[in-house]
């Protein structure tokens, strides 16, 4: 035989070969589907991506599919495969019948070190072989081996592989929002005037994924501790209202909307800087967003305000118009200029450092009103008399200790108080007439009662024997 016939008979009889499958090496019959080929995964959520497995290869009777998800960029996000009972498949393994088709879910998370915006690449795909079915019979090559008698690899260690899928991720935050305030109201700056309103601009956006509904408070609060009770703000948007979420890209979706907060001081409003916080709250959990801006109140350049120096002539009944023995700060302001109108000096207008002054002074529990006792101590402050101009001193000289609490009567520690001009002490104290036995002017109540005029003996002596000449008298 010529030697080409040689060549020519060999290169036939590897192609025979070549037709019994080996089930190993080739392109896999196996194809899988994605769903989706981008997908949003909320902070602290998953996503369900759901694959469609079919099998396209006849001549096999079942083929074991092995699937895999990689990560190119070689940051691994968490993943599982489960059935559609959301089962997890066990080793990622499963068969699927002969042009048979199945459907897996796999989940992804991200549950280390990952914030809104993120992204990433996931490549899904699958090896297979077909199940090995042992035979003595050499007939047949739907075995699953060459030889019909050995399994040659499992499906984890295939080199068939189907197509992949490329699926690009994006974590989001479910819900947040952000608010951004104007520099200056609506009239240019941030000078107000007491008891007037104010418009303060905003705009608050949804910036989270899903739609959120919000709640708003607001607050006004002075560094240097000024009253802030009476001041009213409002956000100038219903509690409750809805903005869409960033995931809807629609038309008509509403993602922000602007608004005005209305600012009216107090009509006693102190002079000086008070800061305005806005706070919007997520009904849906998110973070509180807000912000916050000062507002000037000024001076008032041509107030005539009085000294330490003054006269206060009201008696507590007629400062306390509830009838609730308490006096709040609007309230003494009024009586406080009622007194100075009546005292023909300058009218003191209630926003003055004068008055916050003498009401802080007063209010030793720090409880935001008077009380009887502590309006009296301010009327009781040193003031000028209307005979020299001099100043008494109708003043505590010992100062309370420890509880907090102001010395309001006359006890052993806090009684010391100075008589008016007439001879009258506060609080019911006893009036000290024996200025040598005891400097003080005023005395507690107990102490007064020790005060008795003594008797000389020679009189007491006298007293005794005219009750001693009676009785003799009545007896005869």
């Amino acid at each position: 035989m010529k030697q080409w016939q040689i060549f020519l008979m060999l290169g036939f009889f590897l192609l025979v070969l070549s037709s019994f499958d080996s089930a190993e090496g080739e392109a896999s019959g196996v194809t899988i589907a994605s769903d989706r080929l981008s997908a949003d995964i909320l902070l602290d959520e998953m996503a369900v991506i759901t694959l469609t497995i079919e099998e396209g290869d006849e001549r096999y009777r079942k083929q074991e599919i092995y699937l895999m998800a990689v990560w190119p960029d070689d940051i691994a996000w968490e993943t599982a495969f489960v059935d559609t009972n959301y089962d997890e498949i066990e080793d990622n393994t499963f068969y699927i019948p002969k042009q048979g088709s199945t459907t897996v879910l796999l989940l992804v998370f991200c549950d280390v070190s990952c914030e809104a915006g993120d992204t990433n690449t996931m490549q899904i795909f699958a090896r297979t072989d077909p199940k090995f079915y042992q035979s003595d019979e050499n007939a047949t090559d739907s075995c699953g081996s060459s030889d019909c008698k050995n399994d040659t690899t499992p499906a984890s260690e295939s080199s068939n592989v189907t197509n992949i899928i490329s699926v690009d991720l994006t974590l989001r935050m479910g819900y947040a929002s952000e608010i951004a305030c104007d520099v200056v109201a609506s009239i240019g700056d941030n000078v107000f005037t007491q008891g007037d309103t104010y418009l303060w601009g905003y705009t608050l956006t949804n910036t989270g994924w899903l739609s959120d509904t919000y709640q708003f408070t607001s607050v006004v609060t002075s560094a240097d501790g000024h009253n802030v009770d009476y001041w009213t703000t409002s956000a100038g948007i219903a509690d409750g209202r809805e903005l869409t979420g960033q995931s809807d890209s629609a038309s008509s979706a509403v993602h922000s909307i602007e608004a005005s907060m209305s600012i009216t001081p107090a009509t006693n409003a102190t002079s000086g800087v008070y800061n305005v916080e806005l706070t919007v709250v997520s009904n849906n959990g998110a973070p509180d967003s807000g912000c916050n801006f000062d507002v000037v109140i000024p001076g008032n350049e041509t107030e005539e305000r009085p000294t330490e120096l003054w006269t206060f002539y009201r008696d507590f009944v007629e400062c306390d118009p509830d009838d609730n023995s308490l006096v709040a700060y609007g309230e003494f302001v009024d009586c406080l200029n009622m007194d100075l109108r009546n005292d023909g000096e300058s009218e003191v207008n209630a926003s003055s450092e004068f008055a916050n002054e003498m009401f802080s002074m007063a209010d030793l529990d720090m409880d935001e009103n008077l009380t009887s006792s502590e309006f009296d101590y301010i009327k009781f402050y040193p003031h000028e008399t209307e005979e020299s101009g001099e100043t008494e001193e109708n003043v505590h000289t010992i100062e309370p200790g420890g509880t907090g609490e102001a010395c309001t009567g006359c006890s052993a520690e806090c009684c010391e108080f100075c008589a008016d001009t007439d001879g009258e002490c506060p609080y019911d104290c006893v009036y000290n007439e024996d200025q040598n036995d005891n400097p003080s002017s005023c005395l507690a109540p107990d102490e007064g009662t020790d005060i008795i005029e003594e008797v000389p003996s020679i009189s007491l002596i006298s007293a005794i024997a005219v009750l001693g000449s009676i009785v003799i008298f009545r007896r005869k």
